[in-house]
């Protein structure tokens, strides 16, 4: 929409200015309080590879399922900058524990999360940014799970969508596929 792009084009600006690589050494170690788990499928990585020159400098990122993975990023006011190597052993934190505060972070951050739907397929709503990083909130699951039948079914098409349904609901499942393969392909995020 044109009457937006001089917004969008501050907001893209403002991240890239924070993710400058001069960046974080001018700001010092990140705050703790500020790591956060966000979820990415294997392309992501893979992307930011290609622009990253040495091992140290590497994104820290875990295996999550199938082809999603989770990263550590820094948040900040305005933007999303992911936690490196660097930051990580400079911090000294071992991924049990960085897993543990980033989502301890990412809780505080996300205070308030709504389920949109009537069933069979539901969306998680939150802020826009963190959807999907909602699959690692383990006693948020505790209560969705009495919304569906049979086991949990998630899917993130995109960062800011989480959709689910029951393993027990033909209908649900296949609403689900279809859903989110429609957000992926037309999603920009």
């Amino acid at each position: 929409s044109p009457t937006n792009r001089p917004e969008i084009v501050s907001r893209y600006l403002k991240a890239l200015v924070a993710s400058a690589p001069f960046a974080s050494a001018l700001a010092g170690q990140p705050d703790t309080n500020s790591i956060v788990a966000v979820i990415r499928d294997d392309l992501f990585p893979q992307q930011f590879d290609k622009f990253r020159s040495d091992k140290i400098n590497q994104i820290v990122s875990e295996k999550l399922v199938a082809d999603l993975n989770v990263l550590y990023a820094i948040d900040s006011e305005g933007s999303i900058a992911y936690f490196t190597e660097t930051n990580r052993v400079a911090l000294n934190l071992e991924l049990a524990a960085l897993r543990s505060l980033a989502v301890t972070n990412l809780k505080r951050l996300v205070p308030k999360v709504n389920r949109q739907g009537q069933g069979p397929v539901f969306r998680l709503i939150a802020d826009g940014n963190y959807e999907s990083s909602l699959l690692l909130a383990e006693n948020l699951w505790d209560d969705q799970a009495k919304a569906v039948q049979g086991e949990l079914v998630a899917a993130v098409p995109s960062r800011d969508v989480l959709l689910f349904t029951g393993s027990a609901s033909a209908e649900g499942l296949r609403e689900l596929k279809a859903g989110a393969a429609n957000l992926h392909a037309s999603g920009s995020r």
